[in-house]
């Protein structure tokens, strides 16, 4: 079993998926978040080390299709060169963690498929790569379930401005970070409206709210349930 997170910066991606890994450990799958091996908290060096480890392993994988997705940011008007590579490199990085299959154990992700190709629309437009996904998608890994993070724009706002790192592209000075985060919302709900032709089922996705009054164990305990038994890619 394969599940991602998606959602807005500030949704509580990490913390949820760690909570549900947890929680599957605890009801006997010894389930792992493979982003953990890439986060904020590992060091530069070694982070870039896994990263491009990863991503060369999924260039190997699929050489075509992944030049041919290359070539499709290229088109999508990106801020830059560096854009173009960092959004291909998300993407092929989440194509590597959703490989990755521990014997006999779930996989979390807290960054996978859909979050990589929202990062390509956000500041570029989606209609070049995403005819190429969609005329590939076989090819490319995708996850059992997607479990949709929602929660009030100014909460998630509130979170980004607490933050000591501006990780996010929506904390970029383009304008109030809950207009930012209102236009990303639209991009969201335009890919998951679209996620059949990215080969993901609708009842593959569940959505749940995130308040900050939410605790992430009582949002957790109703997954593993509902998510149920998945078969491997």
């Amino acid at each position: 079993m394969i599940v991602e997170f998606f959602g807005l910066p500030g949704a509580g991606k990490s913390t949820l998926a760690e909570a549900l890994v947890t929680a599957l450990r605890n009801s006997g799958d010894p389930a792992s978040c493979p982003t953990s091996m890439v986060g904020s908290d590992v060091s530069a060096t070694l982070r870039y080390v896994r990263k491009s480890t990863r991503i060369g392993s999924s260039l190997l994988r699929r050489p075509a299709a992944s030049l041919r997705l290359l070539r499709s940011i290229a088109d999508s008007e990106q801020e830059s060169v560096t854009q173009v590579g960092k959004r291909w490199g998300d993407f092929m990085l989440a194509q590597a963690l959703l490989s990755q299959k521990p014997s006999g154990g779930s996989v979390v992700l807290d960054q996978g498929f859909m979050q990589a190709v929202w990062s390509i629309g956000l500041r570029g437009r989606l209609d070049s790569p995403l005819q190429t996904l969609s005329g590939t998608i076989d090819v490319w890994s995708l996850p059992d379930r997607v479990v949709v993070v929602e929660a009030p724009l100014d909460q998630l706002a509130e979170r980004l401005r607490s933050r000591a790192s501006r990780h996010s592209r929506v904390q970029d000075p383009v304008g109030s970070m809950v207009a930012e985060l209102d236009r990303a919302r639209d991009l969201m709900s335009q890919l998951l409206a679209g996620a059949t032709s990215l080969g993901l089922e609708p009842e593959s996705m569940i959505t749940i709210e995130n308040p900050d009054s939410a605790s992430p164990e009582d949002l957790v305990s109703s997954l593993p349930p509902l998510l149920g038994p998945g078969t491997d890619r």
